[in-house]
């Protein structure tokens, strides 16, 4: 959330999955007015949905008036203790004050700008998420959320990130072992109060059967982002004839095959650009683009910045 290295911030990605799902519903309320809707994930396998990525940390500083514009590839969640927020994001406006939070899905351009309280003084706690399905498709692109959280599900968010901020790492193996599914069970919950504020979009349910359908794709995809795969290569491996296959794909994900698979990639280099230190043509490499400026070009296209510039407001 903030341009310089967090007073105190926890990375996590790809934590083990210590809880088998064997029954997970998720219940939103729905847009066509009905009081619930179920979405039954008992036939997907435990392992598709998971908890990809969390970032969590605090900060604060001074300066009045401090604008943030950014285009990041995983949600946000974010709370000031002093001070007041002032998000702009999928063409709407909101300011944001404790107990309340904002919450902002991936991929989505947003301005943030952080006013001070009377003592010219700003504080605030985020959490950066990915939730996944199929190991690829964000499960949040699936919900219409809400830019503002209200103050009771704020006081509930507030107090999971506090934690999740005081639940350090440790050395000790079982007692990082504790903290590991404390961790987790922390962001299940966050998941839950997410849901719980949110829609399903009038697709949802045609996004979620085509992740089912393209499963081993997704998969293969989000392993192998170095290795090159043509339209013909990903059809054969969901059964279907190339035409058919692109068709399906556009229609369903509303992108290109080939956008979808470059948007992995890209997604990739900018985690190791804000979690690593590696240098340019070493993420180049990691993520399958033919030379440094190749991803430069293609990663300025999609964020909006050049590599450079993105890690410089969001290294931790």
């Amino acid at each position: 959330m903030c341009s310089h290295k967090p007073e105190t911030s926890e990375t996590h990605r790809n934590s083990l999955d210590l809880y088998p799902i064997q029954k997970h519903c998720i219940h939103i309320h729905n847009s066509n007015k009905l009081e619930n809707m179920e979405l039954n994930l008992i036939d997907i396998p435990h392992e598709a949905l998971d908890v990809a990525f969390f970032q969590v940390g605090w900060n604060e500083w001074l300066q009045p008036g401090w604008i943030h514009e950014k285009t990041v590839p995983y949600g946000i969640v974010a709370q000031a203790r002093t001070g007041e927020y002032e998000i702009t994001c999928s063409g709407q406006t909101v300011r944001v004050k404790a107990p309340e939070a904002f919450l902002t899905p991936a991929h989505q351009p947003m301005r943030i700008v952080h006013h001070v309280d009377r003592r010219q003084h700003f504080a605030a706690r985020w959490l950066h998420f990915s939730f996944v399905l199929y190991q690829t498709i964000d499960l949040t692109s699936l919900l219409d959320m809400p830019l503002r959280i209200d103050s009771r599900r704020g006081r509930e968010l507030g107090l999971i990130m506090q934690e999740l901020i005081q639940c350090e790492e440790n050395t000790e193996p079982l007692v990082a072992l504790n903290h590991s599914i404390r961790r987790r069970e922390l962001m299940w919950r966050v998941l839950r109060i997410v849901c719980e504020a949110s829609q399903f979009k009038a697709d949802a349910g045609d996004r979620l059967k085509a992740g089912q359908r393209l499963a081993p794709l997704l998969a293969h995809l989000n392993h192998n982002l170095t290795q090159p795969i043509s339209v013909s290569q990903m059809a054969e491996m969901v059964n279907m004839s190339p035409s058919s296959f692109y068709a399906f794909f556009r229609k369903k994900l509303g992108c290109r095959p080939m956008e979808y698979a470059k948007r992995i990639r890209l997604d990739e280099a900018a985690s190791q650009f804000s979690l690593t230190d590696r240098l340019l043509k070493e993420v180049a490499a990691n993520t399958g683009f033919a030379n440094p400026f190749h991803l430069s070009r293609e990663f300025k296209r999609r964020f909006g910045l050049s590599p450079k510039q993105y890690r410089a407001l969001h290294f931790l």
